[in-house]
């Protein structure tokens, strides 16, 4: 495929889509939906989406535009994971975080 996209598809790159890179990456990294315990599997669930979303801001045009509002945006998700309503919606369990990070 990448010896035609070369030869035929001239404009067309070959690079890691970032719906996968994410979504792939938090089904392998990230505790399931009741490692939180039955009473916080939705928080927990509302939590990770949020980090999810708060990943794909950095991929969509006109979110982080400059280098230096990426690091403030990583900078702002590191604090709200450490943050107490992330506490909450793991039910109290800082390690499902420290997984996150």
């Amino acid at each position: 495929i990448q010896n035609f996209m070369v030869e035929y598809l001239t404009n067309a790159f070959d690079g890691a889509c970032g719906w996968h890179l994410v979504r792939q990456g938090c089904l392998r990294d990230c505790p399931g939906k009741n490692a939180a315990g039955k009473e916080n599997a939705e928080k927990w669930e509302q939590f990770l989406t949020h980090v999810k979303n708060w990943l794909y801001s950095w991929m969509r045009p006109g979110y982080c535009e400059t280098e230096d509002e990426y690091k403030i945006s990583k900078e702002l998700l590191f604090r709200y994971i450490s943050s107490e309503s992330a506490l909450q919606a793991a039910g109290g369990h800082q390690q499902l975080l420290d997984t996150v990070k």
